[in-house]
């Protein structure tokens, strides 16, 4: 199950950045200089060495990337890949709407008139579009982890190295999604399947136990993944992503111009973010839920008074450090989290064994 890419020489990366830079720097020039109203402070644009991702408020605005994208063409020799372009709709696609995009393309800017035009496309491992949910978006990363989990449990070795080689190579395929997405119900709930057979242990013989066992085995305790997740989330909204602030605001103050649009028009660029078809959630709505303990409860863990206080007294310490990047956040929450867990699991099981018992006694036994 190991896997990897072979790399070149050390320093290909930093020429690529060092000849791309000034492209890049251009495309944002035209953009903000093609400012013509409030809907066009949406125009983002973001790139990771060679892939490049743009949000724009109209498909008119493909005409102001046109003329970079050529110069760096004949300039550098950066060539866009066509079939790995992608453009996605914020409104349902439709053939129609697939239809006046390819038109549209095919009169202005013929080049990239075989752009395919889809309801979601992958950017840096994400995949983003308003119909997606968080499943698909682990679809392949889960795949991976189940397949890894099943080769380490199959593996002729201890409980203990079994563990190491499970949280090592198995749970971190799902931690770089867990940054800004919420992992599937169904990750979490096949979890203790899973650890059982990597323990080597009988279907839930210990419970919620087994993801506190160390010294019992020798090494470091089974992941809880849902935990792990908040606890990922929370360590991205105040060390990884520090500008998610500011892209809210974006994001709430157009909510409350256009709230009451339907459609997105596309070549106006009219837009409203929270349509009723949308699925997904933007990045910084998800961060800012990661810090929102106000309510007890946060990402399907019901969290006592004073976890809720603990967890949010820590989110304010982390995020206020003056200087340099807070050390220890993510195993800080992940304990947070994980004993809220483990207890509110703890009080789920003796519920149902409760209303068994009472069940099997009658009314007598209830009243009892």
């Amino acid at each position: 199950y190991m896997s990897g890419i072979i790399q070149g020489c050390p320093l290909s990366g930093s020429i690529f950045a060092l000849t791309a830079n000034p492209i890049i720097i251009m495309m944002v020039s035209a953009l903000e200089a093609s400012m013509d109203s409030e809907i066009d402070k949406i125009n983002i644009l973001r790139a990771c060495a060679d892939d490049i991702g743009v949000c724009l408020s109209g498909i008119a605005k493909l005409k102001i990337l046109y003329k970079p994208f050529t110069l760096a063409r004949h300039a550098a020799g950066l060539t866009l890949g066509i079939p790995k372009c992608n453009i996605v709709p914020l409104i349902p696609v439709s053939t129609r709407t697939v239809f006046s995009i390819k038109t549209w393309l095919a009169e202005n800017i013929s080049e990239w008139q075989t752009f395919l035009v889809l309801e979601s496309a992958e950017y840096l491992g994400f995949l983003m579009g308003p119909m997606v949910d968080n499943t698909q978006v682990f679809c392949k990363a889960s795949n991976k982890f189940f397949k890894r989990a099943k080769a380490i449990a199959s593996a002729p070795v201890s409980s203990g190295a079994n563990v190491i080689a499970y949280n090592r190579d198995a749970v971190t395929t799902l931690s770089y999604l867990m940054q800004l997405v919420d992992i599937p119900e169904k990750l979490s709930s096949i979890q203790h399947s899973l650890i059982s057979s990597i323990l080597k242990i009988p279907y839930r013989a210990l419970g919620c136990a087994a993801f506190k066992l160390k010294q019992e085995i020798g090494a470091p305790a089974p992941t809880e993944l849902k935990s792990l997740a908040s606890a990922t989330l929370v360590r991205a909204a105040v060390v990884t992503v520090e500008s998610w602030r500011e892209s809210l605001d974006i994001l709430q103050s157009f909510f409350d111009n256009f709230a009451t649009c339907e459609q997105m028009d596309l070549h106006k660029g009219t837009i409203v973010f929270s349509p009723s078809h949308w699925k997904s959630k933007s990045m910084a709505q998800r961060l800012e839920e990661s810090l929102d303990f106000s309510n007890n409860k946060y990402h399907g863990i019901e969290l006592s008074a004073a976890a809720a206080a603990a967890a949010s007294a820590a989110a304010d310490a982390a995020a206020t450090k003056c200087k340099g990047k807070p050390k220890g956040v993510q195993k800080q929450f992940y304990q947070i989290f994980l004993n809220e867990f483990c207890e509110q699991s703890l009080c789920e099981i003796v519920r149902k064994w409760r209303l068994e018992h009472f069940s099997k006694m009658g009314d007598q036994g209830i009243s009892r």
